[in-house]
């Protein structure tokens, strides 16, 4: 059964090589996911600098039991209240 869907997700740190990522939806927001910066970079075009504590859309597999498989991607800035995403 698929558990993926389009949620938030905050950015607690972002190294040179990987960023750590809190999903609020999965484990109640407890455990971090480890992903790629350089993937956060070129999907939201922030610089590694912007990424830190900024709050993003992501799909993510929500019924995974460990961080390993909760498969982050498509990212995306969301858009500014009042205005639509391109």
């Amino acid at each position: 059964m698929s558990g993926y869907e389009r949620t938030r997700a905050h950015v607690v740190r972002a190294g040179e090589a990987t960023a750590q990522v809190v999903i609020p939806a999965w484990m109640h927001g407890q455990i971090t996911v480890t992903v790629d910066t350089a993937d956060l970079v070129a999907a939201t075009g922030l610089g590694r600098d912007e990424l830190a504590s900024v709050d993003l859309s992501v799909v993510a597999d929500l019924s995974a039991t460990m961080d390993t498989a909760v498969d982050p991607h498509a990212w995306q800035v969301p858009a500014a209240p009042g205005r639509t995403a391109a």
